[in-house]
C-alpha cells in the first residue's frame, strides 16, 4: 500500500514539474537578436534658445529605425526623424540621424525594459527667404519598454531626450556668422517593431 502511495506521489510530482516547465517555456519570448525594423511616432516639447530668447513648441514627427541585436542584451541601432522647431514665430526643420547602443533587460520576457544612448548628426534648415543650414553632432538617449510575445511583431514605448547646439551656418551655401541656436527636446515615442530572425 505504501509503495503504491509513493509511486502515485512520485508520478504526481513529475507531472507537476513537467507542466510547470511547459508553462514556463510557453511564457518565454524570442531573445530579440538579429535585425529588426521599427516605425514610431515621436512627440514632445521642443525648446529653442536664440541669443537668450527662449521659445517653446510641440513637435510630432515620424521616426524610422533599423537595429541589430548582437546578443540578447546588447545591440546597435540607426534611426532617422525630422522635427519642426519654432524660433521667433518662424518654423525650422531639424532632421536627425541617430546612431546608438541599446541595452535590453529581462531577456525572454514578454515585457522588456531597454535603454538607448548615442550620438546624432542633426541638420538645421530654414528656407525663407534665404536657405539657412547648419549641422552638428549631439547626444541623445531614451528609456522605455518593448513587448514581444512569440511572433515577429512587437510594440514599444519610450521617453526620449536630446540636446544640440548649432553654431556654424551657411546662407545660400555661403559660410555666415549667425547667432548660435540651442535646442532641447523632451518627449515620448510609440511604435511597432518587426524582427527578422
Amino acid at each position: 500500500m505504501m509503495n503504491s502511495v509513493r509511486t502515485y506521489g512520485s508520478c504526481l510530482l513529475l507531472a507537476s514539474s513537467s507542466l510547470a516547465a511547459g508553462l514556463h517555456a510557453q511564457a518565454l519570448a524570442p531573445a530579440g537578436t538579429g535585425v529588426s525594423l521599427a516605425v514610431a511616432g515621436i512627440g514632445g516639447a521642443m525648446q529653442s534658445d536664440l541669443s537668450g530668447s527662449m521659445n517653446a513648441s510641440t513637435s510630432v514627427a515620424p521616426r524610422l529605425e533599423a537595429s541589430f541585436g548582437a546578443t540578447p542584451r546588447l545591440g546597435v541601432l540607426a534611426a532617422w526623424s525630422r522635427q519642426s522647431v519654432t524660433i521667433d514665430e518662424e518654423a525650422f526643420d531639424i532632421a536627425s540621424l541617430d546612431l546608438g547602443l541599446r541595452y535590453t533587460g529581462f531577456v525572454g520576457r514578454v515585457w522588456r525594459p531597454f535603454a538607448d544612448v548615442g550620438m546624432a548628426r542633426r541638420a538645421f534648415r530654414y528656407e525663407a527667404p534665404q536657405l539657412i543650414r547648419a549641422t552638428t553632432l549631439a547626444p541623445w538617449g531614451a528609456v522605455g519598454f518593448m513587448r514581444r510575445s512569440t511572433g515577429p511583431l512587437g510594440v514599444e514605448v519610450a521617453l526620449t531626450a536630446a540636446s544640440s547646439t548649432f553654431d556654424q551656418f551657411t546662407v545660400d551655401d555661403v559660410v555666415s556668422t549667425l547667432q548660435p541656436v540651442q535646442t532641447r527636446f523632451l518627449g515620448a515615442r510609440v511604435g511597432v517593431r518587426y524582427w527578422i530572425d
